[in-house]
């Protein structure tokens, strides 16, 4: 749910995690809530700046609740993990 994923990107953060693929393959749809998940994850991460959270595998109407949001403007996706992981180095 929202609240533990919001707890454990904060506790990851502070343990050092700078970077993370969130892989929606399996996610066929992505309610308003998901949309917040993201962009909190995203501000989590991002707090000491650059782009430290990638979308990878996202599923075609996902994809479009994204760009609808306007997420895809500060949020790259890849279409896979492996390619999203790579774009960190």
């Amino acid at each position: 749910n929202f609240a533990e994923l919001e707890n454990i990107t904060k506790r990851e953060h502070a343990n050092g995690m700078k970077n993370l693929v969130l892989d929606l393959g399996d996610t066929p749809s992505l309610s308003s809530i998901g949309v917040r998940a993201v962009v909190v994850i995203h501000k989590i991460l991002s707090a000491n700046g650059g782009n430290p959270l990638k979308l990878a595998a996202v599923q075609p109407l996902v994809r479009d609740v994204l760009q609808i949001s306007g997420i895809t403007q500060f949020i790259e996706i890849y279409d896979t993990v492996e390619d999203a992981v790579q774009s960190f180095q």
